[in-house]
């Protein structure tokens, strides 16, 4: 990310030189018509350089606002995922003055909904990984919590 960056300053910088090189340099003529063909070259050679760095940072610019656009709608989706979930979970929960069970079955609702977005998390880890164990390790730990919860409720 930065070396294109890098390559496209150094490459906009270097037309602007190439473009004003001739004129720096002292090679247009003193007398008579300044635009001589190896001036007129440099000028237009520079300035395409410069232009296509500069279509290039442009760019550039423009993909990373994008992905940044796109990381915002993905925290804006898990908020409102966890909103729901909070919602949900809200609404089950007991009267007051209700017993001690339901108030274990609510407390152990919430701790199923902390460690699903646990494996949830965990998915996302590994699913960044292109080989196929990471999505194997998912899955195992997804099983394993699943049983996890099926033991606690079985016991109570």
């Amino acid at each position: 990310m930065r070396t294109g960056v890098l390559a496209s300053v150094i490459l906009f910088l270097a037309g602007i030189w190439i473009a004003i090189m001739p004129e720096v340099a002292g090679f247009h003529p003193a007398s008579g018509n300044p635009w001589t063909t190896p001036s007129l070259v440099a000028a237009v050679l520079g300035g395409g350089i410069a232009i296509a760095a500069l279509i290039g940072l442009v760019g550039f610019f423009g993909q990373l606002l994008r992905q940044h656009e796109e990381m915002l709608r993905q925290a804006a989706k898990a908020r409102e995922a966890e909103d729901e979930a909070r919602k949900r979970a809200q609404s089950t929960e007991p009267p007051a003055g209700g017993g001690d069970g339901v108030r274990a079955l609510s407390d152990s609702r919430e701790a199923s909904l902390r460690r699903l977005s646990r494996v949830e998390r965990a998915q996302e880890r590994t699913s960044t990984r292109p080989d196929d164990d990471a999505h194997e390790l998912a899955l195992k730990e997804l099983a394993e919590t699943i049983l996890k919860d099926l033991q606690k409720s079985q016991a109570h």
